[in-house]
């Protein structure tokens, strides 16, 4: 039992130094990009007295405002997912006493944490994402289109604003696999795959 933990020790430790390294290279981009919103408000921004802010001291209080808060779609602060734990804010009066019937009762409790808490926060992810994703479906058209179906289909890469969104020349469907169609120009013969959201219909031989 002591050879595992120290094992399993030793395996976080060599993970946790790696994704030290990873994190501090992540935060420093967040701090950053956080700091141009904030500049960019603050120069938006009608108020004189926003102006006011320090915006070399904004990040961290926002920063750490964002580890330490509940997230609407896990239902857990990042430093919950991360240390298994509740933090400790620095208004909260620290312990003053820890018991402990072995040595190894952290490192176990620990773990349990850890597992609870990763499969209650997949959990809520997948139920939010179900949510979304009903929540957009209702809001969108779901069109289904046949074989010899006449439809432009999107025009993709620079193109001045003039110039048209959809081909000129109409494509026949050829093949299905809703929701990936395969079209042919009418007058090039040219075979092209495309995206549903990337077709426009000029008539469609069944009503949907």
């Amino acid at each position: 039992m002591l050879q595992q933990t120290q094992y399993d020790l030793f395996n976080d430790l060599v993970h946790r130094n790696e994704y030290e390294k990873l994190k501090s290279v992540l935060v420093c981009d967040f701090k950053d990009e956080l700091t141009f919103i904030l500049n960019t408000f603050l120069l938006l921004s009608p108020s004189n007295y926003m102006k006011l802010f320090h915006l070399n001291k904004c990040p961290s209080p926002v920063v750490f405002a964002y580890n330490t808060g509940c997230h609407s779609t896990t239902q857990y602060s990042p430093f919950q997912l991360l240390f298994g734990r509740e933090p400790k804010l620095p208004t909260e009066a620290p312990l003053s006493t820890f018991t402990f019937r072995k040595p190894n009762d952290y490192y176990e409790q620990l773990k349990k944490s850890m597992k609870l808490i990763h499969r209650n926060a997949h959990g809520n992810i997948t139920n939010k994402q179900h949510q979304y994703k009903t929540r957009y479906d209702k809001q969108r058209a779901d069109p289904h289109y046949s074989i010899n179906d006449r439809v432009l289909i999107r025009k993709h890469g620079l193109r001045n604003k003039l110039e048209p969104k959809y081909s000129v020349t109409p494509q026949i469907i050829i093949q299905v696999k809703h929701p990936v169609y395969v079209v042919k120009d009418e007058t090039t013969q040219c075979e092209t795959q495309v995206h549903i959201n990337d077709i426009k219909p000029i008539y469609v031989s069944k009503l949907n």
